[in-house]
């Protein structure tokens, strides 16, 4: 029961690690004043999820909080807004080319940052280390809903 419980903590204590030095790692290497939050709203948009009501249900936040982020973004000219003509309450994004060259240059220096983090571990270790977080990321999924 003690090893379990110092399992736990050591989970707990690496969590925390990994979330702070990797958000800043990656908030210190891009040079656009974009927060994670912010990129992660330009990502939905760049996978097709286009309006603030799907975004929410994807990112699983309120659409306030949503609208929010996308007022922040097409202020700065990243992200455009276009009515729909069917309901007036809905409002089809896309990004603009400024914000397509800024969610693809962070998505390199994001994709640049995992490289070298993940270099430290052989081909074995690689996929198992995936393998693992994947599973964890499916029990967070059913323990989310």
């Amino acid at each position: 029961m003690e090893s379990k419980y110092r399992a736990i903590q050591q989970f707990d204590n690496l969590t925390a690690q990994l979330y702070r030095h990797l958000m800043n790692v990656l908030s210190s290497s891009t040079e656009d004043e974009l927060t994670p939050s912010q990129l992660l709203i330009l990502r939905q948009i760049d996978n097709g999820i286009i309006t603030v009501g799907d975004i929410a249900k994807k990112l699983g936040i309120t659409p306030a909080a949503v609208s929010k982020f996308v007022e922040h973004l097409a202020m700065g000219g990243l992200v455009s807004k276009h009515q729909s003509k069917k309901d007036k309450r809905v409002s089809y994004l896309s990004l603009t080319s400024k914000g397509q060259n800024i969610y693809e240059h962070s998505t390199a220096v994001r994709h640049s940052i995992f490289e070298n983090i993940l270099s430290c571990f052989n081909a074995r270790e690689l996929d198992t280390f995936l393998n693992l977080t994947s599973r964890i990321v499916d029990k967070l999924e059913t323990i989310d809903k």
